[in-house]
């Protein structure tokens, strides 16, 4: 992600949240994704960042968020933070008949 891609960046993101909201983070979530894109990999990668910046914050890496197409047919079996499946419902005006086949 543009504002998020290191460590650095997350941690700056993370204390501009606060400052705006006047709240303040009690967790992280990995929700790395790119829509159809999204390959295993890229969550995985993400994950590895969320973990990362844990340390930095302290804050607990809360779950993982990913998407149910990314989830079958692969092994995340060695993820340890619970793990969010997500379904999209949603399309984009342009998408209407090309993913159900009209």
């Amino acid at each position: 992600r543009p504002f998020t891609a290191d460590i650095k960046s997350c941690m700056k993101m993370i204390g501009e949240i606060e400052a705006a909201s006047r709240l303040k983070f009690t967790g992280i979530i990995s929700n790395t994704h790119l829509l159809e894109n999204t390959t295993p990999e890229i969550v995985l990668d993400g994950l590895k960042l969320a973990h990362q910046v844990s340390k930095q914050s302290g804050l607990p890496v809360v779950f993982l968020s990913v998407l149910k197409s990314v989830m079958n047919g692969t092994d995340f079996n060695t993820i340890d933070v619970p793990i969010l499946t997500l379904e999209r419902f949603l399309l984009k005006p342009w998408e209407k008949g090309t993913m159900d086949g009209n």
